[in-house]
């Protein structure tokens, strides 16, 4: 059980599909109903060195796993989506 729960919560993912992942689904539980959580650099179009996966793949696997809970707010350049 958290001491509290967090109305608002942004990630910064290393610009990386594992870290966007990870601290999505770690961050989550912290999220109250009704809470945003903003992803950054969800359309990061740089080239990536070998071996890493752009962070809109976590992002996007994110979001599928965890449709039923939440409602994409908005999508550009930052992802917001509120916990239903």
């Amino acid at each position: 059980m958290w001491v509290c729960d967090v109305a608002i919560i942004g990630l910064y993912s290393l610009h990386e599909a594992k870290s966007a992942l990870r601290d999505a689904a770690l961050s989550w539980p912290m999220l109250e109903t009704g809470g945003f959580m903003i992803f950054d650099d969800s359309t990061w179009k740089h080239a990536e060195p070998k071996g890493k996966v752009p962070p809109k793949v976590g992002i996007d696997s994110f979001v599928a796993c965890w449709q039923h809970q939440l409602v994409v707010c908005h999508k550009g350049y930052q992802l917001i989506v509120r916990k239903t």
